[in-house]
C-alpha cells in the first residue's frame, strides 16, 4: 500500500510513468498491465502548444464554403475537408489523384 500513496503524491507525469511499471505477479508472469493506459494519460498531459492545426481547418473551410457555394451540404463540406486534408497528409495534390470509373460513374449520376 506504500506504493500507491507514494505515487499518489508524484507529480502526474511521475506518477504515470510509476503505473506503467506495475507488475502483475498472480499469474506466474512479470507482464506490466496499465502500459497502455499510462501511455494514454501521458498524452493527454501533454496538449499542444498552439492552435496552429485548428487554424489551419478553419482556413481551410472558409476558403471551400464562400458566398457562391453557401447551400453546400455539411456533408460535402467535410468530405472535402477530410480529401484536403489527407493529400496534405501525404504530401499530395489533387491533379495527382487517379479515380476509377465507377467513382465517376457515381458523380455524373449525382449531378
Amino acid at each position: 500500500m506504500d506504493a500507491l500513496e507514494d505515487i499518489a503524491t508524484e507529480r502526474v507525469d511521475k506518477a504515470w510513468a510509476a503505473i506503467s511499471k506495475l507488475q502483475n505477479f498472480s499469474s506466474g508472469t512479470q507482464k506490466q498491465i496499465y502500459v497502455e493506459l499510462a501511455q494514454f494519460m501521458m498524452a493527454i498531459c501533454c496538449p499542444p502548444h498552439g492552435n496552429a492545426d485548428s487554424e489551419r481547418i478553419f482556413s481551410l473551410v472558409r476558403k471551400k464554403k464562400t458566398e457562391q457555394r453557401a447551400l453546400m451540404s455539411r456533408k460535402l463540406l467535410s468530405g472535402i475537408i477530410t480529401i484536403k486534408c489527407d493529400l496534405i497528409s501525404r504530401s499530395e495534390c489533387c491533379f495527382q489523384q487517379t479515380v476509377n470509373s465507377s467513382v465517376l460513374e457515381k458523380a455524373r449520376i449525382s449531378s
